[in-house]
């Protein structure tokens, strides 16, 4: 992405993450990039923005409490099979990442969260998404 820019991509995230901190840090790093930010503490709270607003991308946590991001994830993909959905986990489990991939997570993030890879992770769907026709991507 040009680090030039003025302007923020026309691009709306769902960012779940339940750590107020590192909700708040990625969030600062998000919206200096992309034009729509928004936020939820859970998983719950996710699904409900997420089916209010209908962003072009989710990253969200995986572990948190009320709902996790592996139940949000499946939720999400009942109606929009496509969407790209960035996991941030601390899980290394390799029947965790076999969830993920029968969700069709289009990207694991192990934490701590690098922010290269995070932006580069963004970078592929946003490059998906203006590939297709409606703004229905790949996984």
């Amino acid at each position: 992405m040009d680090s030039a820019r003025s302007e923020p991509l026309d691009i709306s995230i769902l960012y779940v993450e339940d750590e107020l901190i590192t909700r708040a840090t990625i969030h600062r790093m998000l919206k200096a990039r992309y034009k729509t930010i928004l936020l939820a503490g859970d998983g719950k709270e996710g699904l409900e923005l997420f089916r209010q607003h209908q962003p072009d991308i989710v990253i969200t946590d995986t572990r948190m409490p009320i709902m996790d991001g592996l139940k949000m994830s499946w939720a999400i993909r009942e109606t929009h099979p496509n969407l790209p959905i960035i996991f941030t986990t601390a899980n290394e489990d390799p029947e965790f990442f076999e969830e993920t991939r029968r969700i069709g997570i289009t990207r694991n993030i192990i934490k701590p969260i690098m922010l290269k890879e995070l932006f580069s992770a963004l970078e592929s769907a946003v490059e998906c998404i203006r590939a297709r026709p409606h703004r229905q991507c790949c996984k």
